[in-house]
């Protein structure tokens, strides 16, 4: 295996996650009972973050040990920070979701338009990636849809 270029990344990356579970599960903490849910309205919210907290807690550990192990890089990997990508793919997923909270456009062609244009901005603009972003966003954004509206019951922008 590879040693990770950059070990405070992994840190870095397992302490957002855990954060964001933890934001996630007080959000829902206070949900009451439903009549159609036994367990509640929050509890699939509530067992996804307490799954994902624990996941980054072990990741955490790992990043933590890693980091100690990890000397000064004597081979150049090649690899660099992508900086740019990282924050235009934050700030399409931020818009992605203003444009959801707004309610100005529907969640299948938000979904469609967001797939699509994360995956071309992931795939450096390379047209041979095309068909497969083009039934990748098809499906996320049209399958997803039915799977809440019809399988699950649940009401989308």
């Amino acid at each position: 295996m590879v040693p990770h270029a950059f070990p405070w990344s992994r840190v870095l990356l397992t302490v957002g996650l855990i954060v964001v579970s933890v934001a996630m599960y007080a959000s829902v903490a206070g949900m009451g009972r439903g009549i159609y849910e036994p367990l509640g309205a929050g509890a699939l919210p509530r067992l996804l973050s307490v799954s994902v907290g624990g996941l980054a807690c072990v990741l955490l550990l790992q990043g933590l040990r890693d980091w100690q192990r990890a000397g000064p890089l004597e081979v150049n990997t090649g690899e660099r920070p992508q900086f740019l990508l990282a924050a235009l793919s934050c700030m399409l997923t931020l818009g992605y979701a203003a444009v959801m909270t707004m309610g100005g456009v529907g969640f299948r062609a938000a979904t469609f338009a967001y797939v699509l244009t994360l995956g071309l901005l992931l795939s450096r603009w390379r047209v041979r990636t095309l068909p497969a972003l083009l039934l990748a966003a098809g499906i996320m954004s049209f399958g997803v849809h039915y799977l809440f509206t019809r399988v699950l019951v649940v009401d989308l922008p």
